[in-house]
């Protein structure tokens, strides 16, 4: 009888487990075929970033730019020499308004 109880008992847990490793591996497949749909989106999702940020990577450039030609035409109207913390503080002001200035376009861009 004893057994019989435990014969019983271990063909449950080899059914159960079999049942599970079944159902296991089809999860599995269902799983793997809607990872290659996601990855599909992904790439357009990915492209159309790379776009965003190509343009703002050239919007970035041409402000830099902007700025600097303003800061040495203002070097240069001015006529003096100016001194290393007078350039250093015009840099600070460029450098923070070029932020605050990227951080508007941004937020437009992903409005």
């Amino acid at each position: 009888m004893e057994r019989d109880k435990k014969l019983l008992m271990g063909a449950g847990i080899v059914f159960f487990m079999t049942l599970i490793g079944i159902l296991w591996v089809f999860n599995i497949q269902r799983t793997f075929q809607n990872t290659g749909l996601t990855n599909s989106r992904n790439q357009e999702g990915i492209s159309e970033f790379t776009q965003d940020f190509s343009s703002t990577m050239d919007d970035i450039k041409k402000e830099v730019k902007s700025f600097k030609t303003v800061a040495t035409d203002s070097g240069s109207d001015s006529g003096q020499g100016n001194s290393g913390s007078d350039q250093s503080e015009r840099e600070q002001d460029i450098s923070s308004s070029t932020i605050r200035a990227l951080k508007k376009n941004l937020e437009k861009k992903f409005e």
